[in-house]
């Protein structure tokens, strides 16, 4: 974000005038930009590139398909929900990974509960301690820390 302020302060980008404005985001923010484009779900760049080119054009028009043949750098305003999509995604993946094991315990501890005929023992007085337990054994943070923290390692090279 560095080089786009520079870029803004040396080119002296008026937000008056929208080719200064266009150029400085086709120009100013490529730091940005490539980040984006590395981190983001190409499928969905596509898809918002595409439903830009609609919008701008129209329905498939030889402009269209010609400007989705030459497109080597996406738009910003592909990439920007192409990225935020692909960061929910990756969060709800956590999520469901963390969620499975604990769903895994619950339902083999009411199934033990269940057989010994303890039906009238709540399961979670005694899976809360076993998730625990487990979640310590396997060092749960520590895996958590460095999936979330490896994914964006080469960010800092």
């Amino acid at each position: 974000m560095h080089d786009a302020y520079v870029y803004f302060e040396d080119e002296d980008v008026t937000f008056n005038d929208i080719s200064s404005l266009s150029k400085h985001v086709d120009e100013g923010l490529d730091g940005y930009r490539d980040y984006l484009i590395k981190y983001s779900d190409r499928e969905l760049v596509q898809f918002f590139e595409n439903a830009q080119l609609k919008r701008q054009y129209g329905e498939e028009t030889e402009a269209v398909k010609r400007d989705k043949d030459e497109i080597e750098k996406p738009s910003i305003f592909a990439l920007l929900p192409a990225y935020a999509l692909s960061e929910i995604k990756s969060a709800f993946k956590i999520g469901f990974y963390l969620y499975l094991p604990f769903v895994v315990v619950d339902l083999v501890v009411s199934s033990v509960l269940l057989a010994l005929g303890m039906m009238m023992m709540s399961p979670v007085t005694i899976s809360t301690p076993i998730k625990l337990v487990l979640f310590v054994a396997l060092d749960g943070w520590t895996l958590l820390s460095k999936g979330l923290i490896l994914q964006y390692m080469d960010i800092a090279t």
